[in-house]
């Protein structure tokens, strides 16, 4: 999002409620055995694969075992049941900010048909060890560094695990009343310091309207404004959308 908190012109459409693909089941001798047996195939894949919109055959043994460098698109299978989602502010002088970071939206629930009825098998296990398991981190950690090889991003240390920041600063939007169709809504926002110092929040919000796939479409809602707060004080502002 940028500075004013605005996400309006951002394309939601690669995060979506749900995404399905096919799985068909083969030999890969181009690989070897042990990627042979369940393979997926996209056929309304997201992006482009050799020029074509195209996704697969990735073996999801592979997947499982992080193995991304393994034909074809496994870095792109990998990462549609492992990515953490980072919400970033960009600020008006090209400067950004990652300022959250949501482990739990993306792969949680992958599932099939049951054979001979309408009811949900669940094979996450298939494509993923449990989360947070010493596996799971074990072949995270060992994907991130075949797919970025040298490299080190913000917020990470030498052994690939992300560092946590203990916030300063607290935040919660409370409903103080129901809303009512063609009545504003009520809001109220409250911040708490968490630190021993004295300290100064600077709040901006905004409020869109969304289409179906959760795209904003306009703006109807904008506020700025700056609160300071002394040590472990907690504040609130009230708002009406």
């Amino acid at each position: 999002m940028n500075g004013s908190s605005s996400g309006l012109g951002r394309n939601f459409n690669e995060l979506r409620t749900y995404h399905v693909w096919n799985e068909a089941w083969f030999t890969r001798k181009d690989l070897g055995p042990f990627y042979n047996g369940w393979q997926v195939l996209d056929g309304t894949a997201q992006e482009r694969s050799e020029g074509l919109y195209c996704c697969g055959p990735t073996s999801v043994n592979a997947v499982k075992e992080g193995e991304v460098g393994m034909a074809y698109d496994g870095l792109f299978v990998f990462a549609e049941v492992n990515a953490d989602r980072l919400t970033h502010i960009c600020y008006d002088d090209d400067v950004t900010e990652q300022v959250y970071t949501d482990r739990n939206m993306i792969g949680q629930s992958i599932s099939t048909k049951a054979v001979g009825n309408d009811s949900r098998v669940d094979i996450t296990h298939n494509y993923k060890y449990l989360e947070g398991s010493d596996e799971e981190r074990e072949v995270f950690n060992k994907a991130r560094k075949l797919a970025y090889k040298n490299t080190l991003t913000a917020g990470e240390n030498r052994n690939g695990t992300d560092l946590e920041e203990v916030p300063g600063i607290s935040g919660q939007f409370k409903l103080v009343k129901s809303p009512v169709v063609g009545q504003d809504i009520h809001l109220m926002l409250i911040l708490k310091n968490l630190t021993n110092v004295e300290c100064t929040v600077h709040v901006n919000i905004s409020s869109s309207s969304v289409l179906h796939n959760r795209t904003p479409k306009a703006m109807i809602f904008k506020a700025s404004a700056s609160l300071t707060l002394d040590p472990e004080e907690g504040n609130s502002m009230s708002l009406f959308i």
